[in-house]
């Protein structure tokens, strides 16, 4: 299976429909944001490609590959977080050896090595995203799913979560990110595919020209 595919998919919660969407492919390769306001559908829709939620009515298909998926608000166990990532990445690789180097990696790579021994519940909001981001990427998925995984985090450390992202889509393929995102700077810097949400509904599905095309750039 190439896409992540939704066939007549409704989900509603009682009376009231929340995510109405026909029709939609998303593609390995093609990092897809999702944006809109608040209510829009957007976590909805994450939820759903994840398997968190099944639709009320219509089909998900998903490919048959490790999913993991970063919330706006992390739940965090009440373990180091040097052990924590230790464990997502033993469930990732199998491998204790391999667990071990990239948990290490991954502390380094969104700057956590001052925290690895603390508790990851007592952790600040901006830490602890950028630890579920780490635990996330950690378990080596081919399905990663954002919701506004940067939303508590200070303007340095929202760009070096969105670095980390970006190499590890361009290192680890095909892989399908979607995210969603209320930063058209970070959905400039990630997404080639933009979906714009309203009422539950796809209005808009737009494929922005580069960053650098877009501005003359060569």
């Amino acid at each position: 299976m190439s896409a992540l595919t939704l066939h007549q998919v409704q989900v509603a919660y009682g009376k009231k429909r929340v995510l109405d969407v026909p029709e939609l492919q998303l593609h390995a390769g093609e990092p897809t944001a999702l944006v809109g306001p608040n209510g829009s559908g957007k976590t909805t829709l994450l939820r759903l490609l994840h398997g968190l939620i099944a639709p009320t009515r219509g089909q998900v298909q998903r490919p048959p590959v490790p999913v993991a998926m970063v919330f706006q608000q992390p739940a965090m166990l009440r373990l180091r977080c040097a052990r924590l990532l230790w464990l997502a990445a033993w469930w990732g690789s199998g491998s204790v050896r391999q667990a071990g180097q990239q948990s290490a990696h991954w502390l380094q790579a969104l700057q956590l090595q001052e925290v690895a021994q603390q508790c990851a519940s007592q952790l600040s909001l901006g830490q602890q995203q950028r630890l579920a981001l780490a635990l996330a990427l950690a378990k080596q998925p081919r399905v990663l799913l954002l919701d506004e995984p940067t939303a508590s985090m200070d303007a340095p450390n929202a760009a070096l979560a969105e670095n980390t992202v970006r190499q590890f889509i361009q290192h680890t393929r095909p892989v399908w990110l979607v995210m969603s995102s209320h930063h058209p700077q970070q959905v400039a810097t990630l997404a080639t595919r933009v979906l714009h949400l309203d009422r539950g509904r796809v209005v808009a599905d737009e494929r922005p020209a580069p960053q650098a095309e877009a501005s003359g750039l060569s």
